[in-house]
């Protein structure tokens, strides 16, 4: 007897569910017949009909014409109805519930860990951590929907540990958008994968496009995964290469980076500019306006005396005038009259 890694009953509880969405996941036709071009197309033989009757040459060349181009655009419309029809399948291909047990048996041995749960109609399998080119993605979770088979939403890719790329906090892997795979030159054996029910096989092909890398259609190239830009001149730097403005704590490489003449501090260049006088490159915290000019002048180029932008705005205030100092002889006549004086005989 095949060993099941889950109670039994709820992995055939599971498989038979499998089963029927199986033989009734086939999609509606999305679109109608072209009606309204087959009786456009009725009406032009009926009309030629009756002006060959009566021998109208000219007319009968006009709708002749007609007719040619309404059967066209009657066949093109036919065919597009036709190309959104599901494939043809037979059902001795679909997978039976053993089959399907089969597969969950085998899907615990090949995968670090298999869920299966009926309320939500998925089954969930965990990959061992993936590592490509030296850059480690992580462990990623592979849940599929078998209530959906047959739609584009049947399954998503969800990373366990997310290790994005710098500002793509949506890509996961560089085949992995908002939990997306791009499916590239397998998205045909999944759907067909999916379309039979051989759930072994779907599992294991969306695994091996997780394993491999293609930089042609990668959302975000490996190249790219780990570092950031420069913030000037945009040049991708690793995290390794880049500095850090010492102004703004934006991250530039190393042609971007200036050092401050009047404070010696490295920053970048958007954080500086040139002193109108002297030309030399200072950063935007050590340039300062004289009173009335636009002009911007690094600390070495004001003018001995000339008050700074600072020494504008902090005027002291004036000192208050000295008391004045009474006499002795009014100091006396003062004491008299208070009654702190004694007055002579």
């Amino acid at each position: 007897m095949t060993k099941l890694p889950v109670e039994r009953r709820q992995a055939y509880r599971a498989a038979v569910t499998i089963c029927e969405r199986l033989t009734s996941s086939a999609p509606v036709p999305s679109s109608e017949l072209p009606l309204a071009l087959w009786h456009r197309a009725s009406q032009l033989i009926a009309r030629l009909q009756l002006a060959q009757s009566r021998r109208w040459q000219a007319a009968s060349q006009v709708l002749m014409d007609d007719l040619f181009a309404s059967l066209g655009d009657l066949i093109s419309a036919l065919e597009r109805f036709r190309s959104g029809l599901p494939p043809k399948r037979r059902a001795a291909a679909l997978a039976r519930p053993a089959d399907l047990l089969a597969d969950l048996a085998a899907l615990d041995q090949e995968f670090t860990e298999l869920q299966i749960d009926l309320a939500d109609n998925e089954i969930r399998v965990l990959t061992e951590p993936i590592a490509l080119e030296g850059i480690q993605l992580g462990p990623f979770r592979i849940v599929l929907h078998w209530d959906r088979i047959g739609t584009k939403g049947a399954y998503k890719v969800l990373a366990e540990e997310p290790r994005c790329p710098s500002g793509r906090e949506d890509v996961t892997h560089p085949h992995v958008c908002e939990r997306r795979l791009c499916e590239g030159d397998g998205a045909a054996p999944i759907q067909a994968a999916l379309a039979s029910g051989r759930l072994l096989d779907f599992f294991v092909l969306v695994r091996q496009i997780l394993e491999t890398y293609n930089s042609a259609s990668a959302h975000v190239a490996l190249d790219h995964w780990e570092g950031t830009s420069c913030k000037d001149c945009s040049i991708w730097l690793s995290p390794e290469e880049g500095s850090t403005c010492e102004r703004c704590d934006d991250t530039v490489c190393g042609d971007c980076t200036v050092l401050c003449s009047a404070c010696d501090r490295y920053v970048c260049l958007s954080c500086t500019a040139d002193c109108s006088q002297c030309s030399d490159r200072c950063c935007l915290s050590c340039l300062q306006s004289p009173p009335n000019t636009e002009a911007e002048l690094c600390p070495d180029c004001l003018q001995p005396g000339e008050p700074s932008i600072d020494s504008q705005t902090e005027t002291p205030a004036p000192a208050p005038p000295p008391l004045p100092q009474a006499s002795p002889a009014s100091a006396a006549a003062d004491a008299v009259r208070d009654g702190e004086a004694t007055v002579p005989s």
